[in-house]
């Protein structure tokens, strides 16, 4: 918001060593402005993450790949104050802002719909846990590639994170994180492509009322800051204890 923005994006690379084989690495850079009362502010990597995606050719306009993702605990401890994803939380609502801080493992699945060429029709589905007592999530997402000329196509998705433990709970559910992403992809030669984008968060058509939010501790060696993931001012610092 416009007291204390957040921010990030990532340095990605992937190579196609066959056909049906794609390799790919992910390195995420987050940064976060000021937060009063916090000394949190500051700009930093997040987990490394390291892809294996593979394509099972069907012989129709159907599209079908598998992906496997590790994630390592490389990111930053000391600077964030919003957890980037819902798998940061811990069961007990415990979080750091760029890392889950244990390695975390994810397997996804891949449906795309070739409509003539014109039009094609993504979805994904998958499942992340970690290797501690961190969240359980399921991923998801949906979007739609119009393709108005050769050069030029434009991207609709919607995707987000549901952490396991809140599904039988709706009220919280809605409140889970996700995101709208429109953007332009230029075709280039070479097989290079060039995209534009931008993620907007939900909460925009959300009810932005603090009992919405999701509570969260801010693991910070000797003391923790609570705070909600939606935006709201957090309490004053203190130890952690009972409540």
């Amino acid at each position: 918001d416009d007291q204390a923005a957040s921010s990030g994006g990532s340095i990605q690379a992937s190579y196609g060593v066959f056909d049906f084989l794609e390799l790919g690495i992910s390195l995420p850079i987050y940064y976060e402005s000021k937060v009063t009362a916090t000394h949190f502010e500051g700009i930093a990597a997040g987990d490394l993450q390291g892809s294996i995606k593979v394509n099972v050719p069907l012989g129709l306009p159907i599209y079908l790949s598998f992906e496997g993702d590790a994630y390592a605990p490389t990111g930053n401890k000391i600077k964030g104050f919003r957890p980037r994803h819902a798998w940061f939380i811990d069961d007990d609502k415990r979080s750091y802002a760029y890392t889950n801080g244990q390695f975390a493992f994810a397997g996804s699945a891949f449906l795309t719909f070739d409509f003539f060429g014109l039009l094609y029709w993504n979805n994904f589905g998958g499942y992340l846990t970690t290797m501690g007592n961190g969240s359980d999530v399921l991923l998801w997402g949906s979007g739609f590639e119009l393709f108005p000329n050769k050069m030029i196509s434009v991207i609709a998705e919607i995707s987000g994170e549901m952490r396991i433990e809140e599904m039988n709970k709706f009220s919280t559910l809605w409140n889970e994180p996700a995101r709208f992403t429109p953007g332009i992809r230029i075709h280039m030669p070479n097989y290079t492509d060039i995209v534009i984008g931008a993620d907007i968060g939900l909460d925009i058509i959300r009810d932005r009322k603090i009992g919405n939010g999701i509570e969260v501790s801010r693991k910070d060696k000797d003391r923790e800051q609570r705070k909600r993931r939606d935006g709201q001012h957090p309490a004053p610092s203190r130890p952690r204890g009972p409540l």
